[in-house]
């Protein structure tokens, strides 16, 4: 893929790029470092946020956890604790050995009550299982560790370095590489002229024109209105451009009418595309009308010679040139960055 290169008329230097949408933002690192600093700044705010509530987030759940351990432990060893309890409400127990001998038999007597024994079990069933599902949530919490402490200061040459190192501008990379194999691939895949109607021959050579450097690019609907298929601007010049695909059925009174409508279009000039050389009586008629012959064959082979001029024109559009001290940028980050840890 050929690189396009651009360069900061101020400070003599290439410029970066970087996605905003589906356009490209050129930028120039020296002339942005405030707004740099600014995205970096909200940035670190933003971390250190939500970092924060990450670390709240783990302590609840800590907490919760911790919570059910002790009632798991409550739950399973509740009956196995109770005649420590309750054993001097039934039995004299003025003495520790009395009191002793208590707890023994209301054990005995737990355990040979079947219904008892029951319940002892299921509750000591269940108990050890949510300990077991609480100790084993525990083990998978994060690690808390102490905060990191973000760049604040107004150190404009780290916060630079940091954004020229971060993914925004390998993503704007990635999206120039699909461009590029878009425009290979619209390239590749034309249909023969040969086989293409008359209104898809308008519209190849629309395109093709836009890769001449012509904008404004507008199908005349219908094309039969004066002869004119095309209308576009080149350096601020209005032309009207008539397609014909078979040259040698081209009339004087044809010719005729499409000058008429480069007026009634009021454009400036008048340019008559076709697929091969016109015949030259053909094209002295068209001198005579001030009218300029385009062979698009030879047109096309032109453009395919210079590549890299065609791949700049195609991406043109997807540029965004007057933000490269990223003043325009720096809102639209500062709106993305808030959506995603919201959204998080």
């Amino acid at each position: 893929m050929d690189i396009v290169r651009y360069t900061c008329e101020f400070h003599k230097k290439e410029q970066s790029k970087v996605l905003q949408e589906h356009k490209i933002v050129l930028y120039c690192p020296d002339c942005a470092k405030e707004h740099i600093l600014s995205i970096i700044q909200t940035e670190d705010r933003l971390k250190e946020k939500y970092a924060q509530h990450h670390h709240e987030k783990i302590e609840k759940n800590r907490q919760r956890l911790i919570h059910q351990l002790l009632l798991s432990c409550l739950v399973a060893f509740y009956l196995q604790l109770t005649p420590w309890i309750f054993a001097p409400f039934f039995y004299d127990t003025q003495t520790i050995q009395q009191y002793v001998q208590a707890v023994g038999y209301t054990y005995r007597w737990m355990w040979t009550e079947a219904w008892m024994v029951l319940i002892s079990s299921i509750l000591l069933g269940l108990g050890i299982y949510y300990i077991q599902d609480a100790i084993r949530k525990i083990k998978k919490l994060p690690s808390l560790h102490s905060k990191r402490t973000y760049h604040k200061k107004k150190d404009q040459v780290h916060a630079v370095k940091r954004f020229q190192q971060s993914s925004r501008l390998k993503k704007a990379q990635i999206y120039i590489k699909k461009l590029h194999k878009r425009f290979i691939e619209e390239k590749t895949t034309i249909k023969p002229v040969e086989l293409m109607t008359e209104y898809e021959l308008i519209l190849y050579y629309a395109k093709l024109i836009q890769h001449m450097a012509y904008k404004d690019v507008q199908i005349i609907v219908p094309s039969e209105s004066f002869g004119v298929a095309i209308i576009a601007q080149q350096h601020g010049v209005r032309t009207a451009m008539m397609v014909c695909k078979e040259p040698e059925k081209l009339t004087p009174e044809m010719m005729n009418h499409f000058a008429t409508g480069r007026a009634y279009y009021d454009c400036e000039r008048a340019i008559l595309m076709t697929p091969t050389t016109l015949c030259p009586d053909g094209k002295q008629f068209a001198e005579e009308l001030h009218i300029t012959c385009w062979n698009m064959k030879e047109k096309e082979e032109q453009l395919t010679y210079d590549e890299s001029e065609a791949w700049k024109a195609y991406l043109d559009p997807y540029l965004i040139k007057h933000d490269q001290d990223l003043k325009q940028y720096a809102i639209y980050e500062t709106h993305r960055l808030l959506e995603t840890y919201e959204a998080t």
